[in-house]
């Protein structure tokens, strides 16, 4: 066959027929934070993908329903499984897919997490305000458990996280056993921990009196760790940490008694170690867990913080932890 005298670049744009322009617009422009392309106050929205090929804008374009069609009566387009648009993939950062999956829920859009092994991808996917299917895609590579030698590589990392003025990736309640919500805010207290967690019902560790020990109220675990253990999103649970951000917790930059603003409730760390338990070797594997603790690294705090709650207050997905002082 002869070879014709051009060749395709890229896709150029994916244009969506909308049931809701306005509902539409808002969820890509203020859930997913694209980028609006120009201003248009009519029937269309342009939303900025990527730099494109040879000048041409990488585009994701909504239109109105009857956009070419203004006066006369269309059917509204279907949507979901009776459209012939199977879903809208976008891609992203495998270390920012918690923070979107913990930002979409607490928008009120659920997303769940599929494993593409065959290719290397992981797919996060939500739905929009139309019913159309939405997947936020990374390459992850392989879901086995993370080795000792991936981790000692990645040591340097997790090391350099900020020292202060950390960002928050995720916040998660634990009402119960097995079970995770990732709220867009959560409410901690002196008296009660965090409010809808178990620490008050069901503690790992009691005063002598058999109360619950303040000490482990809450638990604040490196991104970075993270990101290199939770491999398989599908069949593994987060591990429930209350708030997971990119902290070095080493107890070189967080003494025992330092003080963290976080939102505006205040913690202090305490002098328990968070050693992995049992379920974090059987969720991320043998060398997840023995890393934790190998000799020199007790004092990095990989498994990170545990905290009592020094302040009552509120804190956000989009406050950041800001140490106070480190005694």
């Amino acid at each position: 066959m002869t070879q014709p005298a051009f060749q395709i670049g890229n896709l150029g744009e994916i244009a969506v027929r909308c049931r809701d322009l306005a509902a539409m617009t808002a969820f890509y422009r203020d859930i997913l934070r694209l980028e609006p392309l120009g201003d248009h106050a009519g029937s269309i929205r342009f939303f900025r993908l990527a730099t494109g090929y040879h000048g041409h804008t990488q585009v994701l374009a909504l239109f109105a329903h009857d956009a070419r069609h203004e006066g006369q009566p269309l059917p509204l387009p279907s949507a979901g499984e009776a459209s012939s648009l199977h879903h809208i993939a976008l891609g992203i950062a495998a270390h920012d897919q918690l923070a979107a999956q913990c930002w979409l829920s607490a928008q009120g859009y659920p997303a769940q997490y599929q494993a593409f092994p065959w290719i290397g991808w992981r797919g996060l996917f939500t739905v929009d305000p139309d019913g159309n299917t939405v997947e936020l895609v990374a390459h992850v590579g392989k879901a086995e458990p993370v080795t000792t030698a991936e981790l000692t590589a990645a040591l340097p990392g997790i090391l350099a996280a900020p020292k202060t003025d950390a960002p928050i990736a995720s916040l998660c309640l634990r009402p119960d056993y097995g079970k995770r919500l990732f709220p867009a805010r959560i409410t901690m207290t002196r008296s009660g921990g965090i409010t809808g967690e178990r620490w008050a019902t069901a503690p790992w560790l009691k005063l002598p009196d058999g109360r619950p020990d303040p000490r482990i109220q809450v638990s604040i675990l490196p991104l970075r760790m993270l990101e290199l253990v939770w491999r398989d999103r599908v069949n593994t649970p987060h591990p429930g940490d209350p708030i997971i951000a990119h902290l070095d917790c080493s107890l070189a930059n967080l003494p025992t008694g330092s003080l963290i603003q976080t939102g505006t409730a205040v913690l202090r760390v305490s002098d328990q170690f968070n050693a992995a338990c049992a379920k974090w070797k059987v969720r991320y594997g043998a060398d997840a867990r023995a890393f934790i603790d190998a000799p020199g690294h007790p004092d990095l705090r990989l498994r990170g913080v545990l905290c009592s709650v020094e302040q009552d207050g509120e804190v956000t997905l989009t406050d950041r932890l800001q140490v106070l002082s480190r005694n």
